[in-house]
């Protein structure tokens, strides 16, 4: 795909800036496991830090919308473009980078568009440490533009960061955590008016998802942040059993309040043959021992490797996107604030 280049981004920017937009500060075959009826309630371990409430949203209804006057033109655009940027975090005392992915027709609807926060890999069969390139090379953009074309997927942002050095280490220390730099310093910054973007910023318009020890990241996070997030996917998830409890999604999957859990989309899946399939099994039945609503995917083929997350790419995205509108004009306007879910 004949993306834009960075310096392009310019004249980009600058539309946006004209037109007003103020975004908010942030605030084949499948086997698929439900949830069975609860056993006795399951007792909440307080070491885990308490939750706010919650209000759950089942679906993406209720959104502020606008008829557009004159009524808008329609969008020829088949692609679009990436920007690849860092920020500076002083939790990992670097620049991380990171790239966003923007959909055909984002600058001409100019509409606050959902987004998902997409956690790479690390290794896996002998494939060197990866970076938020492993989302391009799977060809995650192209797999949206041709759901896009089809009318199968709504239009989204992906955002993508590179994890480096804090992806890898079992560190959950609220000044050096993966999980710290996602959600103190990522999220805040893509929403923040300085940024030029214009996304939904309510939970409801945020996902987060991640393959293998992304996958692991994904869950630790919006498990603990679940009036973040409206749902949350692994891919093939690696999960790391020696990590503290208050950590770990599959202790987290049976102990945390059920209503936390189930105001989340969840989705897991690996191949037949993938070497995380015990654990991932695991982390369902925890789920469906307490009736907690959940898709697990066992797909009849496939490893621990890119060739399996490519062939499933559309079926991540539609997952991501399930209760989002396929009509951009639906979505609120860039001059239309949106509350801050945080």
């Amino acid at each position: 795909m004949k993306h834009l280049k960075i310096a392009s981004l310019i004249g980009f920017i600058l539309l946006l800036a004209a037109t007003a937009c103020e975004p908010l500060v942030p605030t084949a075959a499948y086997i698929i496991i439900s949830a069975t009826p609860p056993p006795p309630t399951a007792t909440y371990t307080p070491s885990i830090t308490p939750m706010p409430t919650i209000t759950p949203t089942p679906t993406a209804t209720g959104l502020p919308t606008e008829t557009p006057t004159p009524t808008p033109q329609p969008c020829n655009e088949t692609q679009g473009f990436i920007l690849q940027t860092s920020f500076y975090s002083s939790i990992a005392g670097a620049e991380v980078p990171y790239r966003m992915y923007f959909p055909p027709c984002y600058v001409q609807t100019q509409r606050r568009y959902p987004y998902v926060i997409l956690l790479h890999g690390l290794e896996g069969q002998g494939q060197p440490t990866y970076t938020g390139q492993q989302w391009l090379d799977l060809q995650a953009p192209e797999a949206l533009e041709r759901g896009l074309v089809l009318n199968h997927l709504p239009p989204m942002v992906l955002v993508i960061p590179d994890g480096g050095r804090t992806a890898r280490l079992n560190n959950f220390d609220p000044d050096g955590s993966y999980e710290s730099i996602i959600v103190e310093d990522l999220i805040p910054t893509i929403e923040s008016d300085s940024s030029g973007n214009c996304l939904w910023t309510a939970r409801e318009g945020r996902v987060i998802a991640g393959i293998s020890r992304g996958g692991f990241w994904a869950f630790e996070i919006a498990f603990r942040h679940p009036e973040l997030f409206s749902a949350v996917a692994g891919h093939s998830p690696f999960f790391d059993t020696s990590v503290p409890d208050a950590y770990n999604p599959i202790y987290m999957a049976s102990n945390l309040p059920a209503e936390y859990l189930s105001s989340l989309r969840i989705w897991a899946d690996h191949g037949a043959d993938d070497y995380v399939k015990n654990t991932v099994r695991t982390f369902s039945d925890a789920l469906s021992e307490r009736a907690i609503p959940h898709d697990y995917i066992v797909n009849p083929t496939g490893e621990h490797e890119d060739a399996y997350w490519a062939e499933h790419m559309t079926e991540y995205l539609a997952f991501y996107s399930a209760q989002w509108p396929k009509d951009a004009y639906q979505l609120p306007s860039c001059k239309e604030p949106i509350g801050d879910s945080r």
